[in-house]
């Protein structure tokens, strides 16, 4: 399958394996209730990190009781064509109630080379938040101790930081604090300090991405703390504290 374009649409293993979402005090009013309580449904949009994780993040998920639709392409920060065009497409009609958004990492990368800027990520931000109304929002923060190949400390930062204050604005956003975590696994990473050690990131343009069985420990946790974050859509807080 061609690795520029992952869009594909899973059924959990039938009816047995739906999660069902009970409605609680401070839960998302969705848009949809009974797509996101009898068949929850999500959509990822992401860069290299999910491309590497997909099959962890598909199978999570699938376990979880989710459909899902993954769309991963390396190298697409927010303001990109194709990630405004895969979140346009998700965001028509009732079908998804969950859109995750894991673009942080080439968010950073665009404001270090001044190709966007930190102002220009927040109205993309902001724009996506809103017209996701009555959905829930899952969005990804960036780590921000990577080679400077990529991008600065203070650039990182500064997308964690918009993250972290639409969420105040904004009560469908939820924040997978992906820094954090990340923190204390340096084994997770390569040398780079960004990728995981499934692929080398040169491999990242040149092959599909890696299979369910050389799925690394990194990829795993990734996949783990996207899945957490989709849970959290029907959790009564957003988390406004990720900030770092």
């Amino acid at each position: 399958m061609q690795a520029g374009r992952r869009n594909r649409l899973r059924t959990a293993f039938g009816l047995l394996l739906v999660l069902l979402v009970p409605a609680s005090a401070g839960a998302i009013p969705f848009a949809d209730a009974a797509a996101v309580s009898k068949t929850p449904a999500v959509a990822v949009v992401g860069d290299s990190l999910a491309w590497q994780a997909d099959a962890s993040i598909e199978n999570d998920l699938s376990q979880s009781g989710y459909v899902d639709r993954l769309s991963v392409k390396p190298g697409h920060a927010l303001s990109s064509a194709w990630a405004q065009s895969e979140l346009k497409e998700d965001l028509q009609g009732k079908r998804f109630g969950v859109i995750v958004v894991e673009t942080a990492s080439n968010d950073s990368f665009q404001i270090a080379k001044k190709t966007d800027s930190v102002d220009k990520y927040s109205e993309l931000l902001a724009s996506l938040l809103h017209a996701a109304a009555g959905r829930c929002v899952v969005v990804v923060n960036a780590k921000v101790d990577v080679t400077p190949f990529y991008y600065r400390p203070s650039d990182a930062l500064a997308v964690n930081r918009v993250i972290s204050q639409a969420a105040v604005k904004y009560s469908n956003e939820r924040i997978v604090a992906w820094n954090q975590e990340a923190k204390t696994h340096h084994s997770w990473f390569g040398s780079d300090l960004l990728h995981f050690t499934s692929v080398t990131p040169n491999a990242l343009l040149t092959t599909d991405p890696p299979p369910s069985f050389d799925q690394s420990a990194g990829d795993k946790a990734f996949a783990r703390a996207i899945v957490a974050g989709v849970k959290s859509c029907q959790g009564p807080d957003a988390n406004v504290r990720a900030i770092g």
